[in-house]
Formats: C-alpha cells, sequence, structure tokens
C-alpha cells in the first residue's frame, strides 16, 4: 500500500507558485530591459546612420566650397584692362561693338614703389605672421574663436589675404559659409599670386577712409604728398585706419587716430622692424601730426565725365553680365562692376544692330493721341530664342542704366500675352 504524504504536495504547490512568480518578474524585468536595448539601439542607429548622411553631406558641402572659383584676378586689376561686347555679322562671324573701361581716376602704386615703412606698419598691425602662412593665420583663428566662445574680446582673426578677399569680392555675409569660403579663397589666392602681389594689391584696394582706396590717395588726402614720400610715423597713420575707417579717419576723429597709430608704431618697434630712434622720431612727429585735408585737391584737376548713352539692348547686358558675375563668383555688386570694367573681358552678344535701331527708332515715333502717357516695353526673340533686340521706353534716352519697362518692370501683361500663350497654340 502506498502511503501518500499530502505535506510534500502542499509544498510542491507553494514551490511552484513561487517559482512561477520569480518566472514572471524575470520576464518583466527582461522584457523590459529588451525594450530599452531596441529604443536605444534603434536611437543609436538612427543617429549613427544621420550623423554619416550629415558627415557626408558636410564633405560634399566643404569640397564643393574648396573648389569655387576664386572671382579674382590681381593682375588684370592692376592693369585696368579694357573689356569689349561683340555682336555677331550676317555670315555668323563675331566683330567688336563696344569698348567699356573704367572711368575713376584710379592709381595703382607698384610694389617697388610703396615705401618699406608702409609695409612694414600694414603687416605688424594687421598680420605680423603674414610671411609665414599660408593664406590662413590657424592660430589667430583658433585664438579668436576660443575668445568668442568664451565670453572674451572679440577681435578678428582675419589675415592680410582674407581682408584682400573681402574688400575685393565684398563677400560681407554674416555666416560661416561666408567663412569657410574666405578660407579657401585664401589659400587657393596664395597658390596664385606671391607674397609680395597680394600685400601689394592690398595696400592698393583697402578703404582707408573718407573715400579713399588705396595708400597714394590716402597720402594725397591726408599729408598732400605721394605715397614714396610719406615718413614712419605717416604711414602708422594711414595703416591704423583700416581696423575701422570710419572712427580712425584722421580729418574727422584726429585723436582716435593718434591712439592707433601710436599702437602701430609701437608694434612696429616690438616686431623689429623699426630701431629705437626711429620709435623716438616717430612717435615725435605722431604727438605733432597735421593733416591737409581735401584742400590739396584742385577743383580744375576733376574731368567733368559728360553721361554716356546707349541703347537699350546695352542696358540690359550689363545687367546681365552683372548679375552673372556675382552668381557665378560669389561676389557682390560692385565687385561685379570693377571686373566688368578693368578686367579685360569678352563678352558675346545676341544683338541684331539693324533690328535693335528699328526698334528704338519705331518705339520714339510711336503715336498714343488718346494716351500720350503710354509707355512701352518692347523685346524680339530669334527663331534661335535668343533676344536679339529690345526697348525699355519710348522716350528718348539720356544715360545710362535708365529703368526698363522690357526687363524690370514687375507688370502684369494683360490681354497682351494672348498672342503667345493662347492664339499661338
Amino acid at each position: 500500500m502506498i502511503k501518500t504524504d499530502i505535506n510534500r504536495y502542499g509544498n510542491r504547490k507553494k514551490y511552484s507558485g513561487e517559482t512561477s512568480v520569480k518566472s514572471v518578474i524575470l520576464r518583466i524585468v527582461s522584457d523590459f530591459f529588451k525594450f530599452l536595448w531596441k529604443i536605444f539601439s534603434t536611437a543609436f542607429m538612427v543617429c549613427f546612420v544621420s550623423g554619416i548622411i550629415v558627415g557626408i553631406s558636410m564633405v560634399i558641402y566643404i569640397v564643393g566650397v574648396a573648389r569655387e572659383p576664386i572671382g579674382i584676378d590681381l593682375r588684370a586689376s592692376k592693369l585696368d584692362l579694357t573689356s569689349f561686347i561683340y555682336i555677331y555679322d550676317k555670315d555668323g562671324n563675331p566683330q567688336e561693338y563696344q569698348k567699356v573701361y573704367d572711368t575713376e581716376n584710379r592709381v595703382w602704386v607698384a610694389y617697388n614703389e610703396i615705401p618699406k615703412a608702409m609695409k612694414d606698419a600694414m603687416i605688424a598691425i594687421e598680420d605680423k605672421r603674414f610671411r609665414e602662412h599660408n593664406g590662413v593665420d590657424w592660430v589667430r583663428t583658433a585664438s579668436a574663436i576660443f575668445s568668442l566662445a568664451t565670453g572674451g574680446d572679440s577681435y578678428g582673426g582675419s589675415t592680410l589675404t582674407q581682408q584682400l578677399i573681402k574688400n575685393i569680392t565684398e563677400d560681407n555675409e554674416v555666416s560661416l559659409t561666408r567663412k569657410l569660403r574666405e578660407i579657401f579663397r585664401a589659400l587657393n589666392l596664395e597658390k596664385e599670386y606671391t607674397k609680395d602681389e597680394i600685400l601689394e594689391a592690398y595696400l592698393n584696394v583697402v578703404n582707408f577712409g573718407s573715400g579713399c582706396r588705396g595708400v597714394q590717395s590716402a597720402a594725397n588726402l591726408y599729408f598732400g604728398k605721394d605715397i614714396q614720400e610719406c615718413s614712419i610715423a605717416q604711414c602708422a597713420a594711414i595703416a591704423g585706419i583700416t581696423q575701422n575707417p570710419a572712427a580712425y579717419t584722421p580729418l574727422i576723429y584726429p585723436e582716435d587716430n593718434k591712439l592707433r597709430r601710436d599702437v602701430v608704431i609701437k608694434q612696429m618697434y616690438e616686431q623689429g622692424k623699426i630701431s629705437q630712434k626711429e620709435y623716438n622720431e616717430a612717435i615725435e612727429e605722431s604727438n605733432n601730426m597735421t593733416f591737409v585735408g581735401y584742400n590739396y585737391y584742385d577743383d580744375d584737376d576733376e574731368d567733368d565725365d559728360e553721361d554716356v548713352v546707349q541703347n537699350w539692348y546695352m542696358d540690359a547686358l550689363y545687367e546681365d553680365v552683372l548679375k552673372d558675375l556675382q552668381e557665378k563668383l560669389t561676389i557682390g555688386e560692385a565687385a561685379a562692376e570693377r571686373k566688368f570694367y578693368t578686367e579685360g573681358l569678352k563678352i558675346y552678344c545676341a544683338m541684331d544692330e539693324r533690328a535693335q535701331n528699328i526698334a528704338e527708332k519705331a518705339a520714339l515715333e510711336l503715336e498714343t493721341p488718346y494716351d500720350p502717357k503710354l509707355e512701352v516695353g518692347y523685346c524680339m526673340v530669334g527663331l534661335d530664342g535668343r533676344v536679339i533686340a529690345t526697348v525699355g521706353s519710348r522716350n528718348p534716352r539720356d544715360g545710362i542704366r535708365l529703368f526698363d519697362r522690357a526687363n524690370s518692370a514687375v507688370l502684369q501683361p494683360g490681354s497682351s500675352i494672348k498672342p503667345i500663350g493662347t492664339y499661338a497654340y
């Protein structure tokens, strides 16, 4: 006979129950950690993949910025070359139609004609490692970033090369994109030009206050002499203006200019560019410096340039070329204008001279007795889709870059669009 141990069964139930609860708890905990792991791993993978995509995009973007054209030709700017506009004759051959050139009285001073004191002063105060770096002073750039990040005094980390690029292109956008573009342009510019060429261009194009561009015009205005004749102190006064032309121009703020030029003289001495004797003499001259100002210029020497009158097509071409130069080279309008007038461009256009003359004559002879003020905007397109004639007004032209109703007026065309948009089909 088999005896049944009831207690044994009771203990087994109790044991099984406890085991079951523990299993459930362990399973819940396990599932919870698996769930957390899935969330974490999914989030990590999303961030990882996104990081790769962003990283690749950044690399592609930076490579694209690095390969952008510099948009600067220092030698052409120095030579002040004439640009040419060409049209095509009836046989399809290009022929010269118009010359375009700069009408400003600009004087470019060659590098060997600029005194050593002027070069030393500029390098001492703006970029003391100019001769050592390759366009970007990474030490100075890092210091500027660190100072900005820690809330310290902000100062520019730009080299003379970067400042030259900024002055020529007039790319003043405050953004990381602009800074990256400026850095790569500086690196590329120093591959194409020597340090002397870059410094020469800088000293000839930078703003020195009171409407002066370049050291020659600054020397003429402030001291009534050529730059070759300027002393150490006078060169320091000119060099000190560049940091803030509006604040350091000596004709308006002579005391501020004195403080700044004394800093320049001190930097020249501390960097070994002038001796103790030269330093003392320069400081003495700085304490007693006077300026000539606008009385130096004789009004009789000013050229009375007559307004140039050209046809409507050339106006439209000018606007289009300027827009293309700005977009292609990422430069400002003034920089595009200088390139248009001084860098020897060759511009080929589709204008049909005969068609243009007929169109302009017809516009001038247009009679509208019921509305004498009715205006005209006219555009003729050739069979190849190119614009061959355009007229922006019915009134006689009395200048250049006039308001052009064919190309600049933002107006809805009304029923006049029907021959193109409706009847033609």
